[in-house]
Formats: C-alpha cells, sequence, structure tokens
C-alpha cells in the first residue's frame, strides 16, 4: 500500500514537472537563507540547492519558521537527464533535505510533497532554468 503512494506521489509530480512554463511563478522574492520562495498550502517554503544536495526550509507566510519534526516529505529533481525522486528527512527545527550530487550552477525543476504530522501534503515547484535562480512560485496564494 505504501509503495502505492509512493509510486502516485512520484507520477503526480512527474506529472506537474510537465506542466506548461505558465504555471511556474517567477520573481525577485529570496527566502531568508537566500533561497528561492514557494507556496506550499498555507506554508511558504524555500528550497536552497548546493552542489551535495538540496534543503527546503518551511515557513508560516510571515515567515516564521514552522517545525517539521515527524514530517515526511520527497522532492522530485528533474536536473540533467532523467528525474529523480529523493527522500526527505528533517535536517533542522524547520528544515528537511536529502543528500544529492548536484552540478554547480545546475538548472532545471524540482517538485517537493511535505507531510507535517496529521496534516495534508502539500506541494511546491521551483524553476531553476532562470541563470540567477531567483524564482517562486506564489499560485493562488494572497500575501
Amino acid at each position: 500500500m505504501i509503495a502505492m503512494m509512493r509510486k502516485m506521489a512520484a507520477l503526480a509530480a512527474l506529472a506537474t514537472l510537465t506542466l506548461a512554463p505558465a504555471a511556474w511563478g517567477h520573481g525577485d522574492e529570496k527566502g531568508p537563507k537566500g533561497g528561492l520562495l514557494a507556496d506550499a498550502g498555507p506554508y511558504h517554503q524555500e528550497l536552497v540547492v548546493t552542489e551535495t544536495g538540496l534543503t527546503i526550509h518551511l515557513y508560516t507566510p510571515d515567515n516564521q519558521p514552522v517545525a517539521v519534526e515527524g514530517a515526511t516529505g520527497s522532492a522530485t529533481v528533474l536536473i540533467g537527464g532523467a528525474p529523480r525522486q529523493v527522500a526527505l528527512k528533517p535536517v533542522g527545527a524547520n528544515s528537511l533535505g536529502a543528500n544529492l550530487d548536484l552540478p554547480h550552477g545546475a538548472e532545471g525543476k524540482v517538485v517537493t510533497v511535505l507531510t507535517l504530522p496529521g496534516k495534508a501534503p502539500v506541494q511546491a515547484r521551483y524553476d531553476l532554468t532562470h541563470g540567477d535562480h531567483d524564482g517562486h512560485g506564489h499560485e493562488g496564494h494572497d500575501h
């Protein structure tokens, strides 16, 4: 059952990666750690990508940290070839991360799915194809 749910989540994330570019938001807004911001349900997510992996920092809409103890997540990464799915594990009070070898200045797309204990899963999409990597998604979210 869990394997089927993971497979369905991966397929949903892969389908999201193929959406028209208009579905990916862009702007100059950066998160508190200097990463890309995206809305994920009622939260803001900040994606920080390094050559050794990626980290997601979770915040309220006014950028206050949200505790991730007990949270689970995954990221589908489309950078330089076939999509790769990695598990995200808590790495800080409001952060989940995964080790992943990524080329410096990698361009592509990342879709994350996070589930906090007792909450519905939330999804965020990031477009890393714009050289300065300053895009963020804010579809369906008012400030």
